[in-house]
């Protein structure tokens, strides 16, 4: 199954690639796609002209993260609708002729309208969009983790639905510690990030629905990483033995597993000496 990953000009590249190479390093049955170069996202001046006051078209909003829990603090930065974010989606599928059953997901510094961490078309094509900014408010400063959390989310909830209309239904509204908690307050995802489990009615859909094993044991596989990582990140202070080094693929490229396959460069004579 191929995913095509395409990002608004605000995501760096650090951030891109790295969801990338994470979404890669381990085996499984999904094809990543990333895009070289980044999808700028732009809303028509003459749509702000003719709609002055509509809502829909605004770009700046104040927005409160935690209603309950950080009520007095606010940040300003963009919001969009789903509309004017998945259109970046449908102009990559146009451009590049992606066919209908590919995804395509967007990833986006921009905050949308509803305020979800994530959002899909509404008429049903495999378009979607991964907020990737504000991240250390919730879970952690390394936005990676919790934007690739969310894809893997993605991939198995649309395996157990018919259409994404129908994901908003199958979601928990109360705190499940699972993948298809709703986390209406959205500090409620840093609870089934670091629980990194399914509750026992979605893994029931998922055996009557036959979800291919090889896409499940990816998800579980890449969701127990996630977890690994971000528990690894909080005790780091009192964990200060030597990490183990990787040479990584046919260039034999060194990296740090434990540190989410963080890349370095060594000068030729200390490789050689490794």
């Amino acid at each position: 199954m191929k995913i095509h990953l395409i990002r608004s000009e605000n995501v760096d590249d650090s951030t891109y690639f790295g969801v990338h190479e994470l979404l890669r390093y381990k085996a499984g049955p999904f094809e990543f796609i990333a895009n070289e170069q980044p999808d700028i996202i732009t809303i028509e001046d003459e749509v702000k002209e003719m709609f002055p006051n509509d809502p829909r078209f605004h770009t700046k909003d104040i927005l409160n993260f935690n209603e309950r829990a950080m009520a007095c603090i606010s940040y300003d930065f963009k919001q969009l609708s789903w509309e004017d974010l998945l259109s970046a989606n449908r102009s990559y599928r146009k451009r590049k002729s992606i066919p209908d059953h590919e995804t395509v997901i967007l990833l986006t510094d921009y905050g949308n309208h509803e305020n979800w961490f994530s959002g899909f078309d509404k008429n049903g094509a495999q378009d979607y969009f991964i907020q990737t900014g504000h991240w250390e408010h919730y879970v952690t400063r390394d936005k990676r983790y919790p934007v690739v959390y969310q894809i893997i989310g993605l991939l198995i909830k649309k395996r157990m639905v018919s259409n994404p209309r129908e994901l908003v239904s199958a979601m928990h509204t109360s705190p499940r510690g699972c993948m298809l908690d709703f986390c209406k307050d959205k500090k409620e995802i840093s609870l089934k990030m670091r629980t990194a489990d399914m509750c026992r009615d979605c893994m029931k859909r998922i055996q009557e629905l036959k979800v291919p094993l090889e896409e499940v044991r990816y998800v579980f596989r890449m969701i127990e990483d996630i977890r690994t990582q971000l528990l690894y990140r909080e005790r780091y202070a009192i964990l200060l033995d030597p990490l183990p080094l990787l040479l990584n693929g046919r260039r034999k490229e060194p990296v740090i597993p434990e540190l989410g396959c963080l890349h370095f460069r060594l000068q030729p004579a200390e490789f050689a000496i490794y």
